[in-house]
């Protein structure tokens, strides 16, 4: 059981290794720029959160005129 446990663990980091850390196919300004774009769409979304939670995302309901 014990051989099994460390084969397994054996593979996933000669894996880890042996696929480094780069992106395929893309250049670093590329992953450079996809990281910005991931970092701003989380900020918006961060955003809108925050203004759901204090319900600014909502028009306000006061009204001085009763409405049904």
């Amino acid at each position: 059981m014990r051989q099994m446990y460390l084969l397994g663990l054996f593979l996933m980091v000669l894996g880890m290794f042996m696929t480094g850390c780069k992106a395929p196919g893309l250049t670093k300004k590329q992953v450079d720029m996809r990281h910005r774009e991931t970092i701003q769409q989380n900020m918006l979304q961060f955003q809108d959160d925050i203004d759901s939670v204090f319900l600014f995302d909502r028009p306000s309901r006061m009204s001085p005129m009763y409405v049904r």
